[in-house]
C-alpha cells in the first residue's frame, strides 16, 4: 500500500494538502535535476518525474519544466532511481543514483516506451468498481464450496466473495483474520483443515486480474500551468495487508490514518517518517480528513 502526500491538489493524482512544501531543504537533503526528453530526443515539459528512494520507503515526483528541465529538492541522502512518465509514454528507470547532502545529481530521462494500461479505479486485490454491478453472485463449484456456504456466508452475502481476486496467502491472511473476528463474536471456530480447503477453493475460484503497475492510473496528458508546480511526496507502507483508509492532518501538519491491520499510522512530512502505533483493545479508530485536506489512498500491490 501507499500513502501519498501532494503539496498542490493534483487532479489525476492523490493529494493530501500543502503539507510537504512546508518542510524546509535541511543541510543534508540532496538535489536530482535533470532533463525528460522524448523518443526522437525533443525536451518534454509538464511530464512526471518519480524519484524512488526503496531503502526509505520514499518516492518523490517532480513535474518537468521548459526545455525537459526537472529538479527533486529536498530529498534526504540515499540512492534513487528515477522513472519519467508523460503524454502516454515513460522512460526505463535509471541506475541508481547517489543523493548527498547539499550537492546535486544529474540525470537525463526518455519516453521511450509506452505507459502501461489504465486500471481501473478499484480497493486493493478487488475488481473494479465499474465492473461489480455485472459481477455474478453465484459462487462456482468446486472443492471447499459447501464450506464457503456453511460457513462463510453467514456473517456476510457473496458479494464480499465474489468481487476479491488475490492470490493464496491473502486469502489465508482474511480467513485467520476472520477467525480472529468469530472468536470475539463466539462464533464455533473452524479447523484448520477447513481453512486450508476454503483458501484454497477461493484461490482457485477468485484469482488476480490484471497486475498492477505504479504507473497504470497516472495522468495520460502533459500537465500544464499551476498544475507543473505540484510535487509528491509517497511512502509505501510495510505492511502489505495495513489497507489504509481515513487519512487526516494534525495541526502540526501530521499525516495520520487509520489501518484494516489494526493499527494507527503517522507520517511526518518534515522527517518523512512512518511510524504505527497500536491503539488499546476496543478503541475505534476512525479519523475523520478536514475539510481543507483532500486526501486519496491509492493501493499498491
Amino acid at each position: 500500500m501507499t500513502l501519498k502526500t501532494f503539496t498542490r491538489y493534483l487532479a489525476a493524482g492523490v493529494a493530501f494538502g500543502a503539507m510537504a512544501a512546508a518542510a524546509q531543504a535541511a543541510d543534508n537533503r540532496g538535489v536530482v535535476a535533470g532533463v525528460v526528453n522524448d523518443a526522437a530526443g525533443q525536451p518534454v515539459a509538464g511530464a512526471m518525474v518519480k524519484l524512488i528512494n526503496a531503502d526509505r520507503h520514499l518516492t518523490f515526483m517532480v513535474v518537468s519544466q521548459e526545455q525537459g528541465r526537472f529538479a527533486a529538492n529536498d530529498l534526504p541522502p540515499g540512492q534513487y532511481v528515477a522513472q519519467g512518465i508523460g503524454a502516454g509514454f515513460e522512460s526505463n528507470k535509471s541506475a541508481p543514483v547517489n543523493v548527498e547532502g547539499g550537492k546535486n545529481a544529474k540525470l537525463d530521462l526518455t519516453l521511450a516506451n509506452k505507459q502501461a494500461a489504465t486500471l481501473p479505479p478499484a480497493w486493493p486485490h478487488r475488481i473494479p468498481e465499474e465492473q461489480i454491478k455485472g459481477v455474478s453472485l453465484n459462487l462456482p463449484a468446486g472443492d471447499g464450496l459447501s464450506l464457503v456456504e456453511a460457513r462463510c456466508t453467514t456473517c456476510h452475502n457473496t458479494q464480499r466473495i465474489v468481487v476479491k481476486r488475490t492470490t493464496l496467502p491473502e486469502w489465508e491472511h482474511i480467513i485467520e483474520r476472520m477467525r480472529g473476528a468469530m472468536a470475539i463474536a463466539n462464533v464455533p471456530d473452524i479447523s484448520n483443515q477447513e481453512a486450508a480447503t476454503i483458501a484454497n477453493y477461493l484461490t482457485a475460484s477468485f484469482k488476480p486480474e490484471q497486475p498492477y503497475d505504479a504507473n497504470s492510473r497516472l495522468p495520460r496528458d502533459l500537465l500544464a500551468g499551476k498544475a507543473t508546480k505540484y510535487r509528491a511526496v509517497t511512502y509505501d507502507l510495510t505492511n502489505h495487508y495495513a489497507e489504509p483508509h481515513d487519512v487526516a492532518a494534525d495541526p502540526q501538519g501530521n499525516a495520520w490514518v487509520a489501518e484494516r491491520a489494526g493499527k494507527l499510522g503517522r507520517f511526518d512530512p518534515k522527517t518523512y517518517e512512518f511510524v504505527e502505533v497500536t491503539p488499546p483493545p476496543g478503541v475505534v479508530h476512525a479519523v475523520a480528513a478536514p475539510q481543507e485536506v483532500e486526501v486519496i489512498i491509492q493501493p499498491k500491490n
